[in-house]
């Protein structure tokens, strides 16, 4: 699919728009001051957007430091800002820049080679030639010295996380040179959170912005944009299925953690394509989603099993968190589990194994879409939720009883998605689940009420087809016993919802009034 023809435009905040919060604030305080007894608040209102768009920014500015997460579209958006410029395609004030691309990722090798053989002082301009050759770049240095010369020179520098721990405050410091001495030609140099570390931050903190998660209009043109390259610009199929999905979209709560990033919600649409509806469940949703990434990104002809030894490590690692109330963990810690799947060779060394096991981690972190690694260096899941589905779908497979789970709130989630996984595999087995979530009988009474709702949410997340009369009945008794007994609101409120989809029957018809349709006043 073509890049430009679905690329969608990444935001992040304007400074603009905070230097001007900075001098209303100011002017704010001066007025509580003199109190003339004129309102003025209307004058003080900000005239400039909050947000901008970052090649926008990066007009205006120098230099940027950009960071996001996994997904956010950094590599994307250096992709684009190069393509826009070889082919003419812009009409920012960088129109006619030389657009110099470095993925570190495959320049720290060569700054690691020569770093070996000087130790200190590699320039990164003396470097430049070596990893042209490497990365097979048409370009040559006398080109790039040309427009350097001419201050005409936008340097993309991505992926700052992708630079070893050992090797990253030198090759840092390079960049931080080179950029000084040409300050007035362009520089965008992103990274995930932990690669921007401390030494970046002092170097080149100043010019540090993150990228903002996508709102409803980009969300909403990309996904129009993504099904007319599918469907070959058929417009009318399109837009049927373009506003099928957003439709799904606004009708269906569980799909918000996936849309705001636009790797997650390119698996959306992708998904949406291949089933013409999105998952009324939410476990096969996340289940879908995980297949979709782990399938797509670890397809090796030499390695067939690998998409499911990932999953499976994933999983594992994912109930261990779970079961030591972890959002992150140390990376090392994740590397030990690891271990448990990648097993130390006849003859290997311990350093060659350690090595390995370290690459083959740094693979699965960043290509898997479902971790990402933190400013401290720690790993969690990109959200929550897909933490607990793992652990859930870790405990199905092994077995594993969820009724000692129950009292806790920190495995609500996880049950439910087990019950979840549960039902989809076998109608009986998930009707049974939730007779046994209401049958659980804990020493804290307190704990009653929570269950009962946690065991009829687990029967709404069923499809109604799944769901058995004997089951609905009792969560029907159960809510209206929590309604009657519970002194907290938010428990009485749930229930009632909950209520309302298995058929509330409290109330005859006789009982209502009808009210007619029409503009009406509430309140005063």
């Amino acid at each position: 699919m073509p890049l430009p023809k679905v690329y969608i435009p990444l935001d992040t905040s304007n400074p603009e728009y905070q230097a001007e919060m900075k001098r209303i604030e100011a002017e704010r305080k001066k007025r509580e001051g003199v109190d003339d007894g004129n309102d003025s608040s209307e004058a003080l209102e900000p005239k400039t957007p909050a947000t901008i768009d970052i090649e926008t920014l990066l007009s205006k500015e120098q230099t940027l430091l950009l960071r996001g997460g996994p997904g956010m579209g950094k590599t994307t958006l250096v992709r684009h800002i190069a393509y826009s410029l070889v082919f003419e395609e812009t009409d920012t004030t960088f129109y006619g820049f030389l657009p110099v691309i470095v993925f570190l990722k495959d320049f720290w090798p060569v700054f690691e080679e020569e770093y070996k053989k000087k130790n200190k002082g590699l320039s990164f301009m003396s470097l430049l030639p070596l990893y042209m050759d490497e990365s097979a770049c048409n370009l040559d240095i006398k080109t790039i010295r040309n427009y350097l010369s001419q201050d005409r020179a936008i340097f993309l520098i991505d992926g700052l996380d992708e630079v070893p721990e050992h090797l990253r405050k030198p090759i840092v410091e390079s960049i931080a040179r080179f950029r000084s001495g040409n300050r007035q030609n362009r520089f965008l140099i992103t990274g995930r959170p932990h690669g921007i570390d401390e030494t970046v931050m002092r170097l080149l903190g100043d010019y540090l912005h993150d990228i903002l998660p996508l709102n409803e209009e980009k969300i909403e043109t990309f996904i129009v944009s993504w099904f007319k390259e599918i469907c070959n610009h058929a417009g009318g199929e399109a837009k049927q299925k373009a506003d099928g999905l957003i439709a799904d979209i606004r009708s269906n709560e569980k799909v918000e953690q996936f849309i705001e990033n636009p790797l997650l919600l390119t698996a959306i649409c992708i998904l949406y394509q291949d089933n013409k509806k999105l998952p009324d469940q939410r476990a096969d949703l996340y289940g879908r989603v995980v297949d979709n990434l782990l399938c797509k990104r670890f397809t090796d002809s030499s390695e067939r099993d690998k998409p499911k030894l990932i999953e499976d490590y994933l999983m594992q690692l994912a109930f261990s968190m779970q079961t030591d109330n972890l959002k992150n963990i140390e990376a090392s810690s994740a590397k030990d589990i690891l271990k448990e799947f990648y097993k130390e060779k006849e003859g290997e060394s311990l350093v060659k194994y350690n090595r390995r096991i370290d690459e083959t981690f740094e693979k699965i972190e960043p290509q898997c879409g479902l971790l990402k690694r933190l400013g401290s260096g720690d790993v969690e899941f990109f959200h929550l939720t897909f933490q607990e589905f793992m652990a859930a779908k870790y405990m199905v497979d092994n077995g594993i009883d969820f009724k000692e789970y129950l009292p806790d709130p920190w495995w609500q989630e996880t049950v439910l998605l087990y019950a979840g996984i549960k039902s989809m595999n076998s109608k009986k087995d998930g009707n049974n689940l939730v007779r046994d979530i209401f049958a659980f009988d804990g020493d804290n009474p307190d704990h009653h009420h929570r269950v009962w709702l946690l065991g009829a949410t687990a029967l709404k997340d069923m499809l109604p087809l799944k769901r058995e009369q004997e089951a609905i009945e009792l969560s029907r008794e159960k809510l209206k016993a929590v309604i009657e007994e519970s002194e907290e609101v938010r428990s009485r409120f749930k229930a009632g919802k909950l209520l309302g989809v298995f058929g509330d029957h409290r109330f005859e018809k006789r009982e209502m009034v009808e009210v007619p349709e029409g503009p009406f006043i509430r309140g005063s």
